[in-house]
């Protein structure tokens, strides 16, 4: 018997029997359609690496903004954090982000991590601190309200804010005390 295997069935080639195997283009096709399956599996992953990154810096974000609400309602409500300096942004706490410009309903109170006390929000850490090791990519600035929604209560709303390749982004948190 002979050691190559001759599938039955097909005819000879040349006189000769077949020998089972693949052909060159069936080979092609195969590496063809596993190429395509793999630039599929590459684009997923990118994807997933984009959103992971998104992720990490709204949790970074979130855990930052409520760091600073927890500070904030640990204070006394005298305390020069707590205090109402704009009562015309009071009934969008949240809106009231522009850090430039004249007092008005877009302004905001002036509130903000701000080491060098030039009026300017501080670019942050993730670890919520103007020195150290970077990247620096968050603000955070926080309104107050006081007498809002009703009197005797005071509304706190601390926003931060970043932008990266995808744009601008914040996330906020809010107490009434």
């Amino acid at each position: 018997m002979d050691a190559t295997h001759v599938v039955r069935g097909r005819p000879a080639v040349r006189g000769r029997p077949r020998i089972a195997g693949f052909t060159l283009v069936e080979v092609l096709v195969a590496l063809f359609i596993f190429a395509v399956g793999m630039l599929a599996v590459a684009s997923m992953q990118a994807q997933s690496i984009r959103g992971n990154s998104f992720s990490d810096l709204l949790t970074v974000g979130t855990t930052l903004a409520e760091a600073q609400m927890e500070q904030l309602l640990s204070l006394a409500s005298t305390n020069q954090a707590l205090q109402d300096s704009n009562l015309a942004n009071n009934a969008n706490l949240l809106g009231a982000t522009n850090t430039t410009g004249a007092a008005g309903a877009g302004q905001w109170d002036g509130h903000c991590d701000d080491a060098n006390s030039d009026g300017i929000p501080d670019l942050l850490n993730r670890q919520g601190s103007a020195s150290g090791q970077g990247p620096f990519l968050f603000t955070r600035i926080w309104n107050v309200a006081s007498n809002y929604p009703a009197t005797g209560f005071t509304t706190v709303v601390v926003i931060v804010q970043w932008r990266d390749q995808r744009g601008n982004h914040q996330v906020y948190a809010s107490s009434v005390r």
